[in-house]
């Protein structure tokens, strides 16, 4: 689990109120975003390097963002925690995690409009996972219609972003 003690500051309880540490989910980023990178890579012949993950807490309407010129990609933590929390299996939460950072990697790739994001990062995962996939499925209609659960999701306010360590290590030798 990642865990990590916000900063002091206002919030439901007053404005010395600190919450207790926030726990995402185990999951290896790292190696679910070179998967990613490998299947973009194969079907639409781009890639690029220099990216970062962080975790924040945000709108649960908002699944994940890249900041168009940015080097990193964001991951909404009150998504992940109710997913952790709500789903059996580990390997739903992996899927949803493939999808979101496929898409927002996508993004990263100079594709702005977010409806074609959305058709793209399905062409990818049908031709590369298959048409009968959990991630073909995921990424085939809005996260919110598949996780309505999503929306009950609490991102705790004034929480800092949180940098995934050990990400996009392949990267490491074209860096140092």
């Amino acid at each position: 689990m990642f865990m990590f003690y916000p900063s002091p500051g206002p919030g439901p309880e007053g404005a010395n109120w600190i919450p207790g540490p926030l726990e995402y989910p185990d999951i290896d980023y790292d190696a679910i975003f070179s998967q990613v990178r490998r299947l973009v890579k194969s079907v639409i012949g781009k890639e690029r390097s220099g990216l970062g993950l962080a975790i924040g807490e945000f709108d649960p309407r908002i699944a994940a963002f890249w900041e168009v010129g940015g080097n990193y990609l964001v991951l909404n933590g009150a998504l992940l925690r109710k997913l952790g929390e709500t789903v059996k299996d580990r390997g739903e939460l992996r899927d949803y995690v493939l999808v979101v950072l496929m898409h927002e990697y996508v993004h990263s790739l100079g594709f702005t409009d977010e409806l074609a994001t959305r058709k793209i990062t399905e062409q990818i995962i049908r031709e590369t996972m298959g048409d009968r996939s959990r991630a073909a499925r995921i990424s085939s209609q809005d996260l919110w219609s598949v996780y309505p659960q999503l929306m009950e999701a609490t991102p705790v306010h004034g929480a800092p972003l949180v940098i995934v360590p050990r990400f996009s290590t392949e990267d490491l030798g074209y860096i140092a």
